[in-house]
Parts: structure tokens; C-alpha cells; sequence
């Protein structure tokens, strides 16, 4: 569908506000739902919120700043209005109606969604402005917060996406095909992108929190995507998984674009991109291999994605790449092959350097 952002308007996380303002039984619950639904299939949720409106209490205007913090890992962006009333809607009549505005001296000009103390219409009967005034700038700034990278790496959102969508999971569709899988298991929280039957290989997608009889799947190998990545004990996950060959796919944290960023103090995460916002560790290959051969398995092959920005000139990253030496500084994304240590062992043409996988 080529589709990369839904625009919503939640307009307030208040059940009780939300169906004055929209006249429909919208949720909360409906709202979290919509949300974990982009989420999972890779889509950028906007949210479009209103404060300030005549019938809103504080509790109401609590609501709405919490459910916004709380989801702050789904919400690809958001825009804070403020209530306005425009001649020709309800708003405006009830405003009128309530002796709120005057249709013969208002200044026009500040009837623009934006607030600006002691200057704009102030409809709420709920709270005094004072208090609306604070509240507003504490809305303001979290949405700075949060559309701070959205914005600022948007030219990139589709060079991005291409990769995630298109190379990797062509790349992974690939590799199974070469290493001659029938049965796979997909270890994953998110959309990987991928059919559910891969050149006769048969995709099963795993819920990697749940519990599984490994015994019963009949697997040839499990694909990890991502997956190390949007957990708090990656050990754990590795403690579970039964002696089968491992394809992990995670993003490399050395790549130079990224310590770029975090040297000029650019570190926010978004839900996109490298720095999501769902994910509780960061890896390079070292540290993959680090993790893995603690939890019994060996690197026995990966491929390097790499991935240059046009817009950034590499040749000024050189005296970085003096001081710290990378590997691999423009790869984006490694996929990797892990095979049991006990198997790796004792196959005959074990080598003890890893190789590139070949595809």
C-alpha cells in the first residue's frame, strides 16, 4: 500500500471528553489498540490532541498528558491544539452562546489552534488560566520531545524504510533458501516483512514471551528478529530457545551516523530508525557475539547491511575513525548465523574465524 503514517484524532485520552468533542464511543482502550496495530505492522501513528476545550476538567487534561507519556514509544509524533472556536462550528456557538467570546470584538487573528497567554479565546470553565497556561507549556515541550527526530530525520523516513521493509527481509529470505531451512521459527515483537512460506520453507511466527513446545514445532532453525533488541534480559530468551541454529538480525550500534549523533548530544529515540523507543538494548557484532557465545552458541557466519546517508559527508568522520577504530562503521544491520557450540564442534569443517554468509 506504500503507506508509511496514519494520522489519528485522539484528540483526548478522557472517555467522557472524547465523546463530547466527537459525538462517537471512542476509547481510551480503542486508542491503545490503534496503536499496538501500527506498531506491529511497521506503521507511523500521529496523534492529533486537544486541550483547553469548555467542558474539560483537570482530571481530564491529567489524562490525556499521561496517556500521551505512557505511549510515548507508539507515537511516532503528535500536535498539542488548543481550543479555538472558529465561526460556523458548534464550538464557536456554544462559546458565543456562554458569553465567551464576542463575535463583534475578537481578534480574529489569534483564532489559530495556538495558545498565547492572555491573547487567545479561553473557553474552560473547569480551571483558571494561570493553571492552563503552565499546563500548556508542559504539553508543548513533550511534544518537542517527541517529534523532535520524526521531523528532523523525516528525508530519510523512506531510505530507511526501504531497508527494514525490502533489503533485509529480502536478504533473510535468501539466507534461509541457501542454508536449505523447511521449517523455521520467527522469534519476534514487530512485522518482519516476510511471507509465510519462503521457497517451500514454512514461516512460523513465534511470540518470543510466550512458551513453546520446541519438541512439537519440528524446527530446522529459528530467525531472531529484532528480538534481543526489545528485551530487558536477552539471557533469558537465550536460556529458553532449544540447540537449533540461530539467524539474528539487530541493528549495529557502531555505525558512525549514530555516534554522530549521540557526540552532539542527539540521542532521542523514536519508532523508527536505529534508537527506537521499544528497544531496551543496543548491540554491536562484538556484543552479539559476546552474548551468544556466553549462551552456548557460535558465530559460524554473518552478513554485513550497510547502509550510506547521502546527506552526510563521511570524509569529515575520518579523525573520529583515527581516534576509535570501527568495524564496519557504515553497516547499518548485521545478519548473522549461530550454531550450537557442541554442533559447531564437532563439524568436520569447523573453522575457528567466522565467515560471510553467502547469498
Amino acid at each position: 500500500m506504500n503507506v508509511l503514517t496514519i494520522s489519528f484524532g485522539l484528540e483526548s485520552a478522557s472517555d467522557r471528553l472524547s465523546r463530547d468533542l466527537k459525538g462517537v464511543g471512542t476509547t481510551r482502550r480503542d486508542y491503545e489498540r490503534v496503536l499496538a496495530l501500527c506498531a506491529k505492522h511497521g506503521l507511523y501513528a500521529h496523534g492529533n490532541f486537544i486541550t483547553g476545550s469548555q467542558d474539560e476538567t483537570l482530571a481530564d487534561l491529567h489524562t490525556t498528558y499521561h496517556f500521551i507519556q505512557a505511549n510515548a514509544d507508539q507515537l511516532a509524533s503528535i500536535s498539542i491544539a488548543h481550543m479555538t472556536p472558529f465561526p460556523g462550528t458548534k464550538v464557536w456557538d456554544d462559546a458565543v452562546k456562554a458569553q465567551l467570546v464576542d463575535p463583534h470584538t475578537v481578534d480574529y487573528r489569534v483564532l489559530n489552534l495556538n495558545y498565547a497567554p492572555h491573547q487567545s479565546v479561553y473557553l474552560n470553565q473547569h480551571y483558571p488560566e494561570a493553571l492552563y497556561e503552565t499546563a500548556w507549556k508542559r504539553f508543548v515541550r513533550l511534544e518537542t520531545q517527541l517529534n523532535d527526530r520524526y521531523y528532523h530525520e523525516l528525508s530519510l523516513l523512506k531510505d530507511i524504510e526501504k531497508h527494514r521493509r525490502y533489503d533485509i527481509p529480502t536478504k533473510l529470505m535468501q539466507t534461509i533458501q541457501h542454508l536449505g531451512w523447511q521449517r523455521v521459527g520467527l522469534l519476534t515483537r514487530q512485522d518482519p516483512w516476510l511471507p509465510k512460506e519462503i521457497a517451500g520453507c514454512e514461516v512460523i511466527v513465534l511470540n518470543p514471551e510466550e512458551p513453546h513446545n520446541w519438541e512439537t514445532l519440528a524446527l530446522d532453525g529459528l530467525v531472531l528478529y529484532h528480538t534481543l533488541e526489545e528485551t530487558r534480559t536477552p539471557e533469558a530468551v537465550l536460556k529458553q530457545l532449544p540447540a537449533l541454529p540461530l539467524l539474528v538480525i539487530h541493528y549495529n550500534m557502531a555505525n558512525l551516523y549514530e555516534l554522530v549523533l549521540l557526540m552532539l548530544g542527539k540521542w532521542e529515540e523514536g519508532v523508527y530508525g536505529l534508537r527506537r523507543r521499544r528497544h531496551l538494548r543496543y548491540f554491536t557484532l562484538t556484543a552479539i557475539k559476546r552474548l551468544l557465545t556466553q549462551e552456548g552458541w557460535q558465530l559460524d557466519a554473518f552478513s554485513p547491511n550497510p547502509f550510506t546517508l547521502p546527506t552526510l559527508d563521511y570524509s569529515v568522520l575520518q579523525p573520529l575513525q583515527a581516534i576509535a577504530p570501527l568495524k564496519d562503521p557504515h553497516v547499518v544491520s548485521y545478519l548473522s548465523l549461530f550454531t550450537p557450540a557442541l554442533v559447531a564442534q564437532n563439524a568436520a569443517n569447523t573453522s575457528s574465524n567466522s565467515r560471510t554468509i553467502a547469498v
